[in-house]
């Protein structure tokens, strides 16, 4: 089963309710035995913890980025000069989707999105609103690479 995505409004109000409990418990076990209030926080803190793995907001408090490496980090190398000049000279420094007609400012999108595979043939020019559409799927590999494949007819 697939995890769903958490927004950012939902990890703000975890974060809240957490930080009330802790503060909740503070003050209702205010004069209790210390051992039994370090206990209690211990187990909250650790079914919390789980909820925390569970849901995927760890992995967004370390700010971790699933990747293609074990360690869940991508290996951003950079694009050698003469490759970018190489995408940028083919597409004219415009976007290569042939539906847009943006002139400036385009990004070089790995079209695999392997950001350690800079081959000329994995790498196309787009402008930001494509390459966000290609980030999330709107247009397929398959797609993204006619697009580049067509030009050289």
């Amino acid at each position: 089963m697939a995890r769903k995505k958490v927004s950012p409004r939902d990890k703000a109000i975890a974060f809240f309710v957490t930080v009330i409990f802790f503060l909740s418990l503070v003050v209702a076990f205010e004069g209790a035995n210390v051992a039994v209030v370090v206990a209690l926080v211990v187990v909250v803190a650790l079914f919390i913890f789980l909820i925390f793995v569970w849901s995927g907001l760890l992995s967004w408090l370390l700010r971790r980025r699933r990747g293609n490496t074990p360690g869940g980090y991508k290996i951003r190398k950079p694009i050698p000069n003469t490759i970018r000049l190489q995408v940028y000279s083919r597409a004219n420094h415009r976007c290569e989707n042939p539906a847009c007609s943006y002139s400036s400012n385009v990004d070089i999108h790995h079209i695999d999105g392997n950001p350690s595979n800079s081959d000329i043939n994995n790498l196309i020019a787009l402008c930001p609103n494509c390459h966000k559409a290609c980030e999330i799927g709107k247009y397929p590999l398959s797609l993204q690479y006619s697009w580049i494949w067509e030009k050289r007819k």
